[in-house]
């Protein structure tokens, strides 16, 4: 890559990652790796097994990662 992502989205997936879920939950384990590259990251999980459409949740997402607040969040990362 040229250039490093503006931010990791992870998921989204069935299945709430909660808890000790996260010790083994690619979809936490994926954002953890932006994080540890210095790259902002959200993991995005539904806790519902019935919803037949992730369009709410990306939705959401979008306008989640489009707050000023996201936007401005810091590339610092673990090094």
């Amino acid at each position: 890559m040229e250039r490093f992502p503006d931010i990791v989205v992870s998921g989204i997936n069935h299945g709430a990652n909660l808890g000790t879920d996260i010790l083994y939950s690619g979809t936490v384990s994926a954002a953890m790796e932006g994080l540890m590259e210095g790259i902002p990251a959200v993991a995005v999980s539904l806790t519902s097994y019935t919803q037949k459409t992730f369009v709410p949740a990306a939705e959401f997402i979008c306008r989640l990662v489009s707050t000023p607040t996201v936007a401005a969040m810091d590339r610092g990362g673990y090094g």
